[in-house]
């Protein structure tokens, strides 16, 4: 049973990392082609934020599934919740750094926001495959 939840927890890290390496490239790439240095800030912030939360993320869904397995749905909502607060507060700081330059701002919000979707799209899907495959095998996580 652990071992199941070792592998399912260290599968997700392993996942994520890929995604945001991949966004993070990207980004990296359109910032080439289109000769948009600033692209940078917000590509870093957004790869960092993404990086230390999906590893929290990730680090608290195997603590709940070890320890309260019943509580999972509970910990989906409370831990998208943290995140979504934590991604406001992100974006109001960038903002307010870069209050002066409305490009900038704009820029920022939108790479941010690009980010932040894209994992929580794999978030939910991944940990709805997760609880599907549960359902289905008649196991507990």
């Amino acid at each position: 049973m652990k071992s199941s939840i070792d592998k399912t927890e260290h599968r997700y890290q392993k996942y994520s990392l890929w995604i945001i390496l991949g966004l993070t490239l990207l980004g990296l790439l359109i910032t080439q082609i289109t000769v948009r240095s600033f692209f940078i800030y917000p590509i870093i912030t957004s790869s960092l934020f993404c990086l230390i939360t999906s590893l929290c993320y990730g680090k608290a869904w195997k603590y709940i599934a070890l320890k309260s397995p019943s509580s999972l749905t509970k910990f989906y909502l409370s831990a998208s919740f943290v995140r979504m607060f934590l991604a406001l507060a992100v974006i109001i700081i960038g903002v307010f750094i870069l209050r002066h330059d409305r490009s900038s701002m704009i820029e920022f919000v939108g790479v941010f926001s690009g980010f932040y979707l894209f994992i929580m799209v794999f978030d939910n899907i991944y940990f709805f495959t997760v609880e599907k495959n549960n359902k289905i095998n008649n196991r507990k996580i």
